[in-house]
């Protein structure tokens, strides 16, 4: 929904401001552009528009899906994720990234699926660069799962099949 009203005025303040440069601009007919007023509200309509989709996502819709708690720091990670030693998913990943709006529905249901069996967080790489950094990740999104405080396994990198990511979730609550 968010999207829609983004467009809706992104159309509406385009058109706006094609409007105004048709008044400013060559204002005696000699420049063909700018002097013909509804082709000059037409072309600023569709560059607002252009403009507002700009975050808009056929994946997700545009709204944003997360699931998990954000982890911001290194201090936080070692608290909530390590400490406790309860079965733990972390999902490296950043709000630009298509394979990370693709994944993060799917990562939403599992969520609701493992609800006290499977603890999930998340880490937004672009502002939490230095525990990116830590973990050495190169590739988004990345899965890292833990068990008894330790990395489990190893990570995964890209879209997840849902089904692969249920067993691999399986083989950790068993501590295969």
């Amino acid at each position: 929904m968010a999207c829609a009203i983004r467009i809706v005025l992104g159309l509406l303040g385009g058109a706006a401001g094609g409007y105004v440069l048709s008044r400013l601009l060559c204002i005696g007919g000699g420049c063909p552009i700018t002097s013909n007023r509804p082709l000059m509200v037409l072309v600023g309509a569709g560059f607002g528009v252009l403009l507002a989709s700009g975050g808009c996502s056929a994946i997700s819709g545009g709204e944003k899906v997360h699931a998990g708690k954000l982890i911001t720091s290194p201090e936080q990670f070692r608290a909530e994720v390590l400490e406790p030693g309860k079965p733990a998913v972390v999902d490296f990943y950043a709000d630009n990234c298509g394979a990370c709006r693709q994944l993060a529905p799917v990562m939403a249901a599992l969520e609701k699926e493992y609800a006290g069996k499977v603890a999930f967080f998340r880490v937004d790489t672009a502002r939490a660069g230095a525990l990116a950094d830590e973990h050495r990740i190169r590739y988004i999104p990345t899965l890292e799962f833990y068990r008894d405080g330790k990395q489990h396994g190893q990570r995964i990198t890209g879209y997840q099949d849902p089904d692969d990511l249920r067993r691999r979730l399986d083989a950790l609550l068993k501590g295969d």
